[in-house]
């Protein structure tokens, strides 16, 4: 085996080192079991184990055919003063921010709970980059943009609820065993 050869896959492993310890904000749970007129919660995970941020913001979508809003609870992280919490509008919570020039902010954080209740069919519930006044994450020590890598959180709904789903099944099969009976 020559250099050249042993060399690529080298280069490749150093390149993707930083993609598996990337700055990530994800929902927990990442899936939601649920039936019409639930209330779910699901908390907004930060991981920025390997990088400082000074601030930054992002958004949450959601289909407002399947999910209405219901509350926002923060959990403070960083200066309070750079906090900002979110505009409300038709399926987004907007420009959720947090930030902190003095330190920055590291490390893994919840950074608050969003509620809703189900009143449609299945959905899926997004955290995305902010287009609002919060602006991107920003690294604490070069004041670059910070990528982040956003996870979402499924919210299945079923049109019966589990334990009426098994009394119905129950039903039928005696049902069907009645019916059986009297035929033979």
């Amino acid at each position: 085996m020559n250099i050249k050869s042993a060399l690529v896959p080298v280069i490749f492993l150093f390149s993707t080192i930083n993609l598996a310890n990337a700055a990530s904000i994800s929902l927990s749970p990442a899936n939601v079991d649920a039936v019409v007129g639930d209330i779910i919660e699901l908390d907004v995970i930060m991981d920025f184990s390997d990088v400082t941020t000074i601030g930054g913001g992002y958004d949450i979508a959601f289909s407002s055919a399947d999910l209405d809003f219901m509350s926002w609870a923060p959990n403070p992280v960083g200066d309070p003063g750079f906090s900002r919490l979110p505009d409300v509008l038709d399926g987004l919570l907007s420009g959720i921010a947090l930030g902190d020039f003095n330190s920055g902010i590291t490390g893994v954080h919840n950074l608050g709970t969003v509620s809703f209740e189900v009143i449609g069919g299945s959905s899926v519930v997004y955290v995305q980059d902010t287009a609002s006044v919060a602006g991107p994450f920003v690294d604490f020590n070069t004041f670059q943009v910070i990528p982040v890598e956003y996870s979402s959180a499924a919210v299945n709904v079923s049109s019966i609820p589990l334990p009426a789903a098994a009394w119905l099944f129950g039903s039928a099969l005696a049902g069907l065993v009645v019916v059986k009976r009297k035929k033979a």
